[in-house]
């Protein structure tokens, strides 16, 4: 049989991989719950909790895994302030992890949904979801003397920031008349 040459060609994708940006850390630090030192009466189920939680973000998984029992926790975190303080460290530590994750995402892939989150925090007041706005679709009759007063009663039901970004005033509660009864 005869030998039959082969060649191995390369294909290149329609676009090519993006490097990670060197200016970026790629590894989130290490979570430290104790950030004014570590107490003295530690209990041995506390730093798995709080690692767990700082990792996994759910209270009740942290307890899980820590096997302890929630309101165990939850009376702890009402006793003893140190503790509070490091739930809150943890917590806050997944959230911030949760951006740097849809960020880091974000500037790996071409996927920018991870960048829009972050304007959106970062900026709110220029990132609003305006989209809910303006794809607003009335379908429905109301006859032609009725249209003032609908229109009226959906933007009587808007939210400070819509209103904001309508441009209209913010929504007062109407004062009673004192003339009509209650």
């Amino acid at each position: 049989m005869p030998r039959v040459q082969t060649r191995t060609v390369v294909a290149q994708t329609t676009r090519p991989p993006r490097k990670p940006d060197p200016s970026r850390e790629h590894e989130l630090p290490r979570f430290d719950p104790w950030l004014h030192g570590r107490p003295s009466p530690l209990l041995d189920w506390m730093e798995p909790y709080l690692y767990h939680l700082a990792r996994n973000g759910g209270l009740e998984l942290a307890a899980h895994y820590a096997r302890i029992h929630r309101v165990t926790v939850y009376e702890y975190r009402q006793s003893d302030p140190v503790f509070a303080e490091a739930v809150e460290a943890a917590r806050a530590f997944y959230a911030d992890s949760l951006e740097w994750r849809l960020v880091d995402q974000a500037l790996r892939s071409w996927n920018p949904l991870g960048l829009f989150g972050r304007l959106k925090k970062e900026r709110p007041q220029e990132w609003l979801d305006r989209q809910l706005i303006a794809s607003l679709e009335v379908k429905t009759e109301i006859a032609a003397d009725q249209i003032t007063e609908f229109l009226g009663s959906l933007v009587a039901h808007t939210t400070p920031t819509t209103r904001a970004l309508l441009g209209l005033e913010p929504h007062h509660a109407p004062t009673p008349n004192p003339q009509e009864p209650a």
